[in-house]
């Protein structure tokens, strides 16, 4: 649902992926500062339903939370959470609070081309030293995108086991 295919070979289609990538507010929205996110709210899933808020209510949240912390073990410095006034959006945290590739050049550029005037002038120095750092954040935005595919999995199934 969530996760979506790049190429990786195209600093071009990797920039527009997470240029058009949805996010969401950190903290409040008075703050401005965004991360990648997705809509999780259970009206949007049309693979769940709203049966499903009984089934997490019967201390289903370790599993949940099982999952999420098994990611963040693998994806050493960032952080997933829930946000929104009803917890509607998982967002993802960089819990170094260090500025990425994504938070520098992707906010600030508004088109591919204009990435590429900024980086010449930057620490990266040309498009080729860019393009692992790039990488690696579509990288990691993939995998986040597929832990929000794997937590509506995890949600049928815990439905599946308690309706038998």
């Amino acid at each position: 649902m969530y996760y979506k295919k790049v190429n990786k070979k195209s600093d071009k289609e990797m920039f527009e992926f997470l240029k058009g990538h949805f996010t969401y507010y950190t903290m409040n929205s008075w703050n401005r500062q965004e991360s990648i996110a997705n809509n999780v709210k259970i009206y949007n899933i049309k693979e769940l339903d709203y049966d499903i808020l009984k089934y997490l209510e019967l201390d289903n949240y370790d599993t949940i939370n099982e999952v999420i912390e098994n990611w963040e073990r693998e994806h050493n410095g960032y952080a997933v959470g829930f946000n929104g006034r009803s917890g509607g959006y998982l967002v993802l945290y960089n819990e170094n609070d260090n500025e990425n590739v994504l938070d520098y050049y992707i906010r600030t550029n508004e088109s591919y081309e204009s990435l590429k005037e900024d980086i010449k002038e930057s620490e990266y120095g040309s498009i080729e030293n860019y393009h692992f750092e790039l990488l690696q954040q579509v990288n990691l935005v993939q995998d986040f995108d597929k832990l929000c595919d794997n937590l509506i999995q995890v949600c049928l199934e815990l439905k599946k086991k308690w309706s038998e």
